[in-house]
């Protein structure tokens, strides 16, 4: 069998959640000794990039003129596209695509997300399966930004996310504009609905990373051909050991160019930190992730040298293996959060948010806490400094991850949606 990926992400490095499970369809697909050819579809590559295990092939998008014609045609004055998929130019692609396709007679078409839904549209793909990964229900995803954008009118919103490279820019620049955000966002959340809501009879499958989500769009749908798949986060596993509790060191782990990630550690660091150092006076912080401000390293320095900013660390083992808890206040956002399931491989009990543990089965005072409230993280991290608990929501953190998101586990959901 022949394979086709074709994807507007380069899947390593692994540093956000999409790449990180499309990396794992590769290590399955590439497990069963089949051919693979992984078609990237995005601007003219700059800069290198690391090795895959199975054919590359570079499928460069249209000049950002056509693209910009396409996007104020389709997505402005006729308002049928949405812009992130407009954007993406899909005549260059599905030319170059095209020929690749006539040659190798793919099987098994798998999009990687509904971006490149218009380049598959010009290919010659006959009797081929096609599979779309959808990633999230990207209307939700929208749906939670204007919200968040009420209630937390402080927040740096990153609504463009990646898409931000198929733009020029300036445009980034001015779709970054708070009163401009808001519109952009909900014209984005209804026409992203309507694609999702005819995904199911485009596709012979539709996947999404998180079941709730695929609950939601079976419902809205009616279709069948709906299915979730957990990410394969390749860990080095290790027997269960014993966690410092005294002193504790608890454990942020984030992109803090990431906004979401940035505005949850600086409300955490306000909110809870300074309480947290009073009621365990041994107790640090070390916050693990490039990309932090000048304003949050201020702010971090001002709680004194018991917060300890690290950057970006190549082998998380090593700090996970240090850590008393994993702190994640995840205030806003969707799917799921890889840095919970990197902390259940290493069975780090966890403390965040509901949003924090959504599409997870994590149950509070299970595998460890989930507060609303960022404030009210003290209280269970004291706790965890009890060595029978934390050693009691570490080895619930280990069976959860071996029962959802070990290797024979993700490979066996990967063998039933694609089956």
């Amino acid at each position: 069998m022949t394979t086709l990926v074709v994807s507007t992400s380069y899947p390593k490095p692994t540093d956000v959640g999409r790449k990180v499970v499309m990396s794992g369809f590769l290590d399955w697909l590439g497990a069963s000794g089949e051919k693979v050819v992984y078609a990237h579809v995005a601007p003219r590559r700059q800069e290198r990039h690391e090795r895959l295990g199975v054919d590359l092939y570079e499928a460069p998008v249209d000049p950002s003129w056509r693209r910009l014609a396409a996007m104020a045609v389709d997505g402005v004055l006729r308002g049928r596209t949405p812009l992130q998929i407009a954007a993406v130019g899909a005549v260059g692609a599905g030319n170059t695509l095209a020929r690749l396709v006539g040659k190798l007679s793919p099987d098994l078409v798998i999009a990687d997300t509904l971006r490149v839904g218009p380049v598959l549209d010009r290919l010659p793909l006959g009797n081929a399966r096609k599979i779309v990964y959808l990633d999230d229900l990207y209307s939700r995803r929208y749906a939670r930004l204007i919200e968040t954008l009420d209630r937390h009118p402080d927040a740096e919103l990153n609504s463009l996310g990646t898409f931000a490279r198929f733009l020029p820019s300036w445009m980034a620049r001015i779709a970054q504009a708070r009163g401009l955000q808001r519109a952009l966002l909900q014209r984005e959340m209804r026409l992203m609905e309507q694609a999702e809501n005819v995904a199911p009879g485009q596709f012979d499958r539709c996947l999404l990373i998180n079941e709730q989500e695929a609950e939601v769009l079976r419902a809205r749908t009616g279709a069948q051909n709906i299915f979730s798949v957990p990410p394969y986060v390749r860990v080095r596993e290790v027997p269960p050991s014993a966690r410092p509790v005294d002193p504790p060191r608890f454990l942020f782990l984030g992109n803090l160019s990431y906004p979401a990630n940035a505005y949850g550690l600086s409300r955490l660091l306000s909110e809870a930190v300074p309480q947290l150092f009073a009621t365990l006076p041994g107790a640090r912080l070390d916050i693990v992730g490039g990309g932090a401000s000048p304003a949050l390293r201020a702010q971090a320095a001002s709680l004194g040298e018991r917060v300890r900013l690290h950057g970006f660390v190549e082998d998380l083992d090593g700090v996970l293996a240090q850590a008393t808890a994993l702190v994640a206040p995840v205030i806003y956002g969707t799917g799921v959060k890889i840095k919970v399931i990197d902390a259940l491989a290493r069975g780090l009990p966890i403390v965040t948010t509901p949003t924090g543990v959504e599409g997870i089965e994590v149950a509070d005072g299970c595998e460890g806490f989930v507060r609303e409230e960022l404030a009210d993280f003290v209280e269970p991290l004291r706790q965890l400094t009890d060595p029978g608990l934390n050693r009691a929501c570490s080895e619930a953190a280990l069976r959860l991850y071996h029962r959802r998101y070990r290797r024979d586990a993700t490979f066996a959901a990967y063998e039933e949606a694609f089956a």
